[in-house]
């Protein structure tokens, strides 16, 4: 089947067979949909599978969304920002955890950080607004 991994915002192609997943023994690997985390030498790696055509479709209709989504079910681990804060481009704003692997969560621009909606020890489900940002001043 082929198709593309979204790989930290970028697109590559990509053809998946049951042949061509490799599972190594230090790796935890969980699939939820077309999300796939990896687990790896300390560090979690998420990559998203989209075919072709829906992924240059979603492109050509680009999101505005001003919100930063849970890419799984979780909970919230750390809070790096505050209402209010200026964050930039790729800055940490949370930490989540699920099933046993942290993965922090990043400005998706240059903004504000409007309202956080989840504290410390709160759960959350697979795509629950966690932060909503503004892009005008505070």
């Amino acid at each position: 089947m082929s198709g593309m991994f979204i790989i930290e915002g970028e697109a590559y192609p990509a053809i998946l067979s049951t042949s061509s997943i490799i599972k190594p023994d230090d790796a935890a690997i969980a699939i939820s949909g077309n999300h796939i985390w990896i687990h790896l030498d300390g560090r979690a790696h998420e990559l998203i599978w989209c075919d072709a055509v829906s992924y240059y479709t979603a492109k050509d209709t680009a999101n505005t969304d001003n919100t930063a989504r849970a890419p799984m079910p979780g909970t919230v681990v750390a809070v790096q920002v505050a209402v209010g804060d200026r964050v930039k481009a790729g800055d940490a704003v949370l930490a989540i955890e699920s099933m046993k692997l942290e993965t922090r969560i990043q400005a998706p621009c240059d903004c504000v950080v409007e309202k956080i909606h989840f504290t410390v020890g709160q759960s959350f489900d697979r795509d629950a607004v966690l932060i909503t940002f503004s892009f005008g001043g505070s």
